[in-house]
């Protein structure tokens, strides 16, 4: 049993107290020991089922403990990470929108990743990134929507907090050349001469990209 109560805010979005976390916890070292525990040795008197049921077991013991700690993931992340991930996949299928394709496919954008968790799992480097959701895709080439998405929010809240009107143009301005500056401090080293100006200085259609983070983040 657990010394503390496990407590879940009212709207159930997120956990509070050190209990959900002390769950958490035990839960890991739970899933470190339950794969040497339940072992290889098949309790069946055919040994031709013995490959069998150790493949069995593999894919019991990927299925359940990956569920499990999918579930205690998302129960510990904050709303505000949540938020994030909201907004950076809506930047992610801006981005995809103009590739679309007759059928609901997108023309394809194939890339390296050198998330080798990804790999192992997909059993490859590659990733065809215009048609992979958000949410599938390698952590490296989900980063910059992240990044860009962080900063935005970030934003919002700063702007809730001073009473600031979301939805008028100086916000908007204001809120954009701030994304801007955040992603040349990114992205400085490599960015096109026109793309290095100053928010003021760049063309509308540079403005509307930082724009559009802004948008994403506003749910419009």
């Amino acid at each position: 049993m657990l010394s503390e109560q496990v407590t879940i805010d009212a709207d159930g979005r997120s956990p509070s107290g050190r209990g959900f976390r002390t769950l958490a916890n035990e839960y890991a070292q739970f899933a470190e020991g339950l794969g040497s525990r339940w072992g290889d040795e098949t309790p069946l008197p055919y040994e031709e089922f013995a490959g069998l049921y150790r493949e069995l077991r593999r894919t019991l013991l990927r299925s359940a403990l990956g569920g499990v700690g999918r579930i205690f993931t998302s129960l510990l992340r904050t709303p505000r990470a949540r938020q994030v991930d909201t907004v950076a996949g809506r930047l992610h299928d801006l981005w995809r929108a103009p590739r679309r394709l007759n059928g609901g496919r997108y023309e394809p954008r194939i890339k390296t990743t050198t998330d080798k968790a990804w790999a192992r799992k997909n059993g490859t480097d590659q990733v065809d990134i215009a048609n992979t959701d958000y949410k599938r895709l390698p952590r490296d080439w989900q980063k910059e929507n992240r990044d860009s998405a962080d900063v935005a929010v970030r934003l919002l809240r700063d702007g809730e907090k001073r009473g600031a009107d979301l939805r008028s143009e100086k916000f908007m301005e204001e809120a954009s050349e701030e994304v801007h500056k955040a992603w040349l401090r990114r992205n400085g080293e490599w960015a096109p001469a026109e793309q290095k100006l100053p928010y003021r200085q760049l063309s509308e259609l540079e403005k509307e990209k930082d724009r559009e983070v802004v948008r994403a983040a506003l749910g419009l």
